[in-house]
């Protein structure tokens, strides 16, 4: 059986079309499927509705999200996502962002797992500096 580690910033119960999104690309895996998100405390108290039924199917680990310090918080994340990787022995990992890119290439590198990037509209524009090209006066 297949295991697979989605990479994401955002999941149910985080409003928007990203985690709705990865929730519903996180249904179409077959096999053992872990979701490392963060768990945001402005948000918490959001209620999921029957439409989320799949939830409990999949390992969902959150990790605490620093608000002011964002910095600690990708640092952290890359910490659990070292511990799940050799406590699950993944055989693929999805990401989700680009900063997730990152932290699946640096896993890419240490444990050998194939990974893939998945790059939304917005980040392809704003984080690798292709909009710049196209906003200029």
């Amino acid at each position: 059986m297949m295991k697979c580690l989605i990479l994401t910033e955002y999941f149910p119960p985080d409003p928007g079309g990203e985690p709705e999104y990865i929730y519903n690309f996180s249904k179409c895996i077959s096999g053992d499927v872990t979701v490392q998100t963060y768990k945001y405390k402005y948000r918490a108290g959001i209620s999921l509705g029957s439409e989320y039924k799949y939830l409990e199917k999949l390992h969902i680990k959150r990790v605490k999200y620093f608000r002011f310090f964002p910095t600690l918080s990708h640092f952290i994340k890359l910490i659990d996502a070292l511990i799940l990787q050799r406590r699950w022995h993944f055989d693929i990992i999805i990401c989700n962002s680009v900063f997730s890119g990152y932290l699946g290439l640096f896993l890419k590198k240490l444990f050998g797992i194939n990974y893939i990037l998945i790059a939304h509209g917005w980040e392809v524009a704003v984080r690798c500096g292709v909009g710049s090209k196209f906003n200029r006066a």
